[in-house]
This record gives structure tokens, sequence and C-alpha cells, in this order.
């Protein structure tokens, strides 16, 4: 993992998650509060490339569109930590699963398609557990 982004990370979110190595890939993993929701992990997949994991539903490309020198891996930290945070404050709706359709909806930022998706899911999640 770069270092910058590392440093970023521990600042808003200091032990608060593990390191794994799998298939020789480091893995940032903030061990599930609720099971049915599951853990969130971040994994760079190339330079300046994040891959974030919302546990049994989807996940998140965030990239670098530029050189990933340290300013710009700073900005992709600043806003990976910023959804984090929504994600942890449970305001952040997941829904479906990665086998297909999986999804989730930021509450802070609804528009009328989320409205409808929440309508017509049957289970919802937050980080939290189960969504009303």
């Amino acid at each position: 993992m770069n270092p910058v982004f590392i440093e970023i990370l521990n600042k808003e979110f200091n032990n608060q998650y593990t390191v794994e190595v799998v298939n020789e890939i480091e893995f940032i993993v903030f061990s599930a509060k609720s099971s049915d929701f599951g853990d969130v992990d971040i994994c760079e997949e190339k330079l300046g490339q994040y891959i974030v994991t919302l546990g049994k539903f989807t996940h998140i490309h965030f990239d670098i569109s530029d050189i990933a020198n340290d300013e710009n891996v700073q900005k992709i930290a600043i806003e990976i930590t910023d959804f984090l945070t929504r994600v942890f404050e449970s305001d952040i709706v997941c829904y479906g699963s990665h086998e297909g359709g999986g999804g989730y909806v930021n509450l802070k930022e609804i528009y009328e398609f989320d409205e409808k998706t929440l309508e017509e899911e049957k289970e919802l999640f937050v980080w939290s557990g189960k969504y009303k």
C-alpha cells in the first residue's frame, strides 16, 4: 500500500483496521460490526487504483485519473476516508449481493433513482445491521 495512503487512513481510522495479505495482495480490513453486512476492505489494484469492497454487497473503484504522485494519492485517500466515514455512520445503505445486482445508496446524496431502489429492495443493510 502506498505510504501516503496509509498515513491518511491512520489519521482517520487509527487502530480500527487490520492488514491482511492474500495471494501477495495487501488488504486493509475493517472487521464487520454486523455479520449481516460483512467486512469492508480496501486493496490497491495497481498504483493509484483502489477498490473498496462493501461487505457482502458490492465494490467501488476509486481511481486517480492522472499520475499517481503523492498529491494525487492524498486526494484519493481523502475521498476514500470520507466515503468510509459515511459507511461507518450508517449513511450508506447496501442491497443485493456480489453475485449480481448489488449496490448502495448514499442517504446524504439521494436521488429519485435511489429512492425507487430503496422502495423496491426487500432487504437493506447499513454498517450496523438491517436498515429499518
